[in-house]
């Protein structure tokens, strides 16, 4: 019986076809975290509105992106409107409608999962 050993350029070539592989999945994965990264920052930033109650305690609220000019809201930001309906959820809900809040909800969602997905994937 014989024994064939890889060649060393077929070896070296087989190392360098892996080695851009991985390099190449390395710079999808870091793109996609990127990405997820930015999404969660913005998602945060637009749809979510923290309130300090007393000194040192904080409520966060999800909002939609505008807020609907009519009665106690006309002219004023996010959290003031907020703090004009009581921190009730079922007036915030009322006010800013159940259809734009589940659209909210789903872009937190979607955010919070596709870093949770990235992060799992480089995991593995």
């Amino acid at each position: 019986m014989s024994t064939s050993f890889p060649s060393p350029v077929s070896t070296w070539l087989r190392t360098l076809y892996f080695t851009r592989a991985a390099f190449s999945l390395i710079w999808v994965a870091l793109a996609f975290t990127v990405a997820a990264f930015i999404a969660l920052v913005v998602v945060r930033t637009k749809l979510v509105v923290p309130i300090e109650t007393t000194p040192g305690t904080r409520v966060t609220f999800l909002v939609c992106l505008t807020v609907p000019q009519k009665t106690p809201c006309v002219g004023i930001g996010k959290s003031e409107c907020i703090e004009r309906l009581t921190f009730n959820p079922a007036y915030i809900r009322s006010f800013f409608g159940d259809s734009c809040l589940e659209n909210a909800e789903l872009g937190v969602e979607a955010a919070y999962g596709g870093g949770f997905f990235v992060d799992e994937g480089l995991d593995a």
